[in-house]
């Protein structure tokens, strides 16, 4: 699919090319990472980073070890996900902390973008192309977790093995290819199928492409089948109780409608930041739009360096990749596309960066066309800068949902200094709490986070938990004589800990009022039982020593708490 482009200075190029890598360094820190410094933790991060964080090199390698031993129980047939996670977050505090495994995350983010620049330039020699491509890819605004560092450490990598598998089969390493996209399955699957459009790439589309595909379909139906079987026989729970048809139903269903609500999303996504511009917001827009201005200002391309019908074909692989980035995203709706439901749409960034990369290159060409070159850059470059401003909005929120956090566990120890053995932490009024749009709610983590607060007694056999109550959770308690028992409907947490009976009198009971979290001291009536639970005898901070979580979420006394409940 490439044509050679001759009198082109070398040196010239090369800066070019770094010209450009330093263009998507440079977007991706402001469109996401930005704010890192203010960012924490979020939903699953909870169950993996404190315990990685806190490990020691020698428990590090027995616990990825272990994954590998028990490959299919502890990892779900994926021992590269959790081990990237706990790997990348174990050398990221030792740079610098929740900081440090942020820069981590970054740096995988970003290599990503460069891995995707390096394929367009393997496929195309449409420098606008290639450009818009990979600032597209970039910037994807409907994949909202890239700072979500269970995200960032354990999903992105393997879009790294898929794009590293893609410019290896269009550089001619083929087998090698097939080593490297094994990585992927052994990561994050959902972008796997991706890399079943590679053949179509630098291949004439005829009778040996066909032939070419089945045996590519094959060769990758192999290492899938491989796969499934070693998950079957190690006990891997979720292959083992498969529906088949209705997973075929359902990827179809998801392939269908992904990329039509993917590719809606790319664009209307672009509008939020003009409905929330404010001073920050603007600034950094402005500066997105220069960096992406001084990458495209000198394009020296004068016209397409190839036929409409290449473009028409690239086109087509964009959209191949794009319907096939959905076939394995089976676990959440396609619909979605905020908080961590937004990580159904990963798959779906290589082929709508390839479209973008072609309505680009197609707008610049109509502009040549027209004599206004100048004016496609800078509209090309405006609405690039408006995607920044989307990802700034994300940011803000992520921001803002960990300052939610750290108000209110800080309300959580002012309000239960007197959790001890067995207590359990009660929390209603969930549908009170503000969420930021973009950001999921923290609804099951709690007895995660206590755990990690505090450093229990090592003698206690059931340390503190806390569970944040759904509504209506009153309809499924179970009652004892001096106790009660949680039902999975009414609350999220851990299913040994709701299949507990837990001794009334050792029940704080938290409540939103007024627009605060308050500390129910009157009795509870539920049906014909009056609970009457413990009482707050004592004041001041529990009096734990502190463990890792202790100093990211709880303030100095000084500071102003935000509030994160509507009145």
């Amino acid at each position: 699919m490439k044509t050679p482009i001759t009198g082109r200075n070398p040196i010239f190029k090369s800066l070019n090319r770094v010209k450009i890598l330093i263009v998507l360094a440079l977007i991706t820190w402001i469109a996401h990472f930005w704010h890192s410094a203010s960012f924490g933790l979020y939903e699953d991060d909870y169950a993996r980073l404190p315990k990685a964080m806190g490990m020691t090199g020698s428990e590090l390698i027995d616990y990825t070890w272990s994954l590998f031993v028990h490959f299919g129980r502890l990892t779900e047939g994926r021992p590269l996900h959790p081990g990237l996670i706990y790997l990348f977050s174990f050398f990221g505090e030792k740079l610098g902390g929740l900081n440090g495994v942020y820069l981590l995350g970054y740096l995988l983010v970003t290599v990503n973008g460069f891995l995707f620049y390096t394929l367009l330039k393997r496929v195309s020699k449409d420098q606008v192309f290639v450009i818009t491509g990979a600032i597209g890819f970039a910037l994807f605004p409907v994949y909202l977790t890239r700072v979500w560092l269970t995200s960032s450490l354990g999903h992105q990598p393997s879009l790294t093995f898929v794009l590293l598998a893609l410019i290896c089969y269009v550089s001619g390493k083929k087998k090698l290819s097939y080593l490297v996209i094994l990585g992927s399955l052994l990561c994050y699957e959902t972008v796997f199928p991706i890399f079943l459009a590679a053949p179509l790439f630098n291949q004439k589309w005829d009778r040996k492409l066909l032939r070419e595909l089945l045996t590519h379909t094959l060769m990758l139906g192999a290492l899938v089948g491989l796969i499934v079987i070693t998950r079957k026989l190690t006990g891997e729970n979720r292959v083992a109780n498969l529906d088949f048809w209705e997973i075929i139903l359902l990827a179809i269903k998801n392939m269908l409608l992904g990329p039509v609500m993917s590719i809606l999303m790319f664009f209307s996504h672009s509008l939020e930041p003009l409905q929330k511009l404010n001073g920050e917001l603007g600034i950094l827009m402005l500066i997105g739009f220069g960096v992406i201005l001084w990458g495209m200002w000198d394009l020296k391309q004068k016209k397409m360096p190839h036929s409409w019908q290449e473009l028409a074909q690239l086109t087509t692989i964009g959209f191949i990749m794009l319907i096939l980035g959905y076939s394995l995203a089976l676990t959440v709706p396609v619909n979605l596309f905020h908080g961590g439901e937004s990580r159904v749409h990963l798959g779906a960034v290589v082929g709508a960066s390839i479209l973008c990369g072609c309505l680009g290159s197609a707008l610049w060409n109509l502009a040549i066309a027209y004599r206004q070159k100048r004016l496609a850059t800078v509209s090309l470059a405006a609405f690039f800068a408006l995607l920044i401003g989307f990802g700034i909005v994300v940011q803000q929120d992520y921001k803002l949902m960990w300052q939610y956090q750290q108000a209110f566990w800080q309300d959580v120890i002012n309000l239960a200094p007197d959790m001890n053995e067995g207590t359990l932490i009660l929390v209603d009024g969930l549908e009170h709490f503000k969420r930021p749009k973009n950001v999921s709610q923290e609804n099951w983590t709690g007895t995660f986070v206590l755990k990690k607060m505090y450093r229990w007694p090592t003698d206690w056999n059931f340390p503190p938990s806390l569970y944040k109550l759904l509504p209506n959770w009153q309809e499924q308690v179970v009652f004892k004589e001096n106790s009660l028992q949680l039902k999975e409907l009414n609350t999220v947490g851990k299913k040994s800990e709701r299949e507990r009976e837990f001794e009334i009198a050792n029940i704080i009971f938290l409540q939103t009022e007024n627009g605060a979290l308050t500390r129910r001291s009157e009795p509870l009536r539920i049906e014909d039982r009056e609970l009457n639970f413990k009482e707050k005898l004592t004041s001041g901070l529990p009096p734990f020593e502190k463990g890792f979580l202790y100093d990211y979420l709880i303030q100095a006394a000084n500071s102003q708490p935000i509030s994160y409940i509507n009145n």
